[in-house]
């Protein structure tokens, strides 16, 4: 799985250009873990609004990258559909990693104000 990076400020927005995100993601973290451990701190917002549906690899993959991020950074995740969303709140996941509706959105939380 390829993920799209952009930095803006200190903050790294990941776009999955995939409809599912499942094991393939596993790889993709370790990759992006390794880059991002040359950086200094840094937050990284993941725009899911490609996504349509995540097994439990895909949640599993997020909140690995929450546990590594912890004093280094914030994870938040944005364009999360309803069906996502529903499963966030069950696993209760989005008590840990905040959501947002846009990039924008999750950018804005994160500048300081």
């Amino acid at each position: 799985m390829e993920l799209s990076q952009n930095w803006i400020d200190h903050n790294l927005v990941i776009s999955v250009p995939e409809n599912h995100l499942s094991i393939n993601i596993g790889q993709s973290l370790k990759q992006l873990i390794s880059e991002l451990s040359t950086h200094e701190s840094g937050n990284i917002i993941f725009d899911l609004s490609q996504v349509k549906k995540i097994d439990s690899s895909g949640m599993a993959g997020l909140v690995y990258l929450y546990k590594w991020l912890q004093g280094r950074g914030e994870l938040r995740l944005c364009g999360i559909n309803d069906s996502i969303r529903q499963m966030m709140e069950i696993t209760r996941i989005d008590q840990l990693i905040h959501q947002y509706r846009t990039v924008d959105e999750a950018l804005s939380d994160l500048s300081p104000h």
